[in-house]
């Protein structure tokens, strides 16, 4: 599994095969770093303030009474912005919800 954080703006990347956390400069440099490591599964790390993720446990008759409008409101007290102003997806398997 390899891990990525992508950076703010001009940052400098990181990323991980699970062992040290190495840097690359630009993307270009991160593609190149990368290609051993192709047709491995990663993980991106996005910077907060672009994307915010939230896992719950619940019934899937809970997850229906609430329907799409209400899932998203559940993000309401871990952001910022209004959640009207958002864009806000979420998928649910077995009994976990990710928004």
């Amino acid at each position: 599994m390899l891990y990525i954080w992508m950076p703010e703006t001009n940052g400098v990347w990181h990323w991980s095969n699970g062992e040290n956390w190495l840097q690359a400069a630009s993307l270009d440099q991160l593609i190149q770093d990368l290609q051993i490591h192709q047709g491995k599964e990663a993980t991106v790390f996005f910077p907060s303030r672009h994307a915010q993720m939230l896992q719950q446990t619940m019934a899937k008759s809970h997850y229906k009474q609430l329907g799409a409008d209400g899932v998203k409101y559940l993000l309401e007290e871990f952001v910022t912005l209004p959640i009207d102003h958002m864009k806000v997806v979420h998928h649910f398997h077995a009994d976990q919800l990710t928004v």
